[in-house]
């Protein structure tokens, strides 16, 4: 059994410490994950214990059949999209204050404000797609689970958002 199965079953027995356990592991990534569609860090604080709430609140009927991580971003991916459709505007703010894991070698901040506008330029499904590819290193058939829709279309909207982001970072470098 893995270890969020067993967390998870800990926690539905009412063990605090499973709690802190599940939260401290996971409250990083998601909240990297909102930062980069909010762009504001109080919205996305919010959206991120949002996230832990629903959860929480559904832990009963979840069925753990493959990373927790993965059902996470899918409340999360769906919380964002709310935010998108009833018209909140996003903040900028420096891509410095996204927490990241420690790099061996930090990378230039130009270089990553310019990746980080090229992003935000894509087209919504894409712009979902590359920020969990590209910023959150999930791996396609992750993709896939959260956003709830097939591999062939993963593929292609990473391919897809590729060639977008090449096109637009190449205009930038003239």
């Amino acid at each position: 059994m893995d270890g969020d199965a067993a967390v998870i079953r800990r926690m539905r027995r009412g063990d605090e410490s499973a709690f802190d356990e599940f939260v401290t592991k996971y409250y990083p990534a998601v909240l990297r994950y909102c930062m980069a569609h909010t762009g504001c860090r109080d919205d996305a604080q919010d959206m991120t214990q949002e996230t832990f709430v629903r959860f929480f609140g559904s832990m009963e009927r979840y069925r753990h059949y493959g990373r927790a991580a993965n059902y996470l971003y899918r409340i999360a991916s769906h919380l964002c999209a709310d935010r998108y459709r009833h018209g909140k505007a996003m903040t900028v703010v420096p891509i410095d204050s996204i927490p990241e894991p420690a790099a061996p070698h930090p990378p230039d901040l130009d270089e990553l404000l310019c990746v980080r506008a090229a992003i935000d330029g894509l087209p919504e499904e894409l712009r979902e797609t590359a920020v969990l590819y590209f910023m959150q290193e999930r791996k396609l058939r992750d993709i896939a689970r959260i956003l709830e829709i097939g591999l062939p279309l993963v593929k292609y909207r990473v391919r897809r958002a590729r060639l977008l982001l090449a096109e637009r970072l190449r205009e930038e470098e003239t």
